[in-house]
């Protein structure tokens, strides 16, 4: 198995074989953090996953009682459960499209388009670049799971 540990400004990572565990330093915006990390890594696409806990996060969600689309800004610490997405990189720039769930309190949750956030705390993220993404197999109801 090939493992390497790489560090970038606002991050540090680790190589298995294809796919990259990243964690972005403390203080440092996600946004910024993963933009930095695909651009050095020279990564043209890819798939993104992950969690942690962020400050000051802004997001774009769909308030089902107002029947429409949300700006909304947390700025206490908010656990972020999880983070799905996919990035690639059009005329030397990379855009990313991220969507989130938060865990909110009262054990409710938040799901929405990340726009920004500022890591303060545990965080990891897995990226998958294209060519590394993981199989999915179809559901088969004759598959043993035994």
């Amino acid at each position: 198995m090939d493992v390497q540990l790489l560090r970038g400004r606002f991050w540090m990572a680790r190589k298995i074989e294809n796919v990259y565990i990243v964690n972005i330093n403390e203080g440092v915006s996600i946004i910024t953090g993963l933009t930095h990390f695909i651009m050095e890594q020279k990564i043209i696409a890819g798939k993104i996953s992950g969690a942690g806990i962020a400050d000051d996060l802004i997001m774009n969600f769909f308030n089902p009682h107002k029947k429409h689309n949300e700006h909304g800004e947390f700025f206490n610490h908010n656990t972020i459960i999880n983070i799905l997405g996919n990035f690639f990189m059009i005329h030397g720039e990379i855009k990313l499209f991220l969507d989130v769930i938060l865990k909110k309190e009262s054990h409710t949750t938040l799901s929405g388009q990340l726009l920004e956030a500022t890591i303060s705390g545990m965080n990891n993220f897995f990226i998958f670049p294209v060519g590394s993404l993981p199989v999915h197999q179809p559901f088969s109801d004759t598959q043993n799971w035994n």
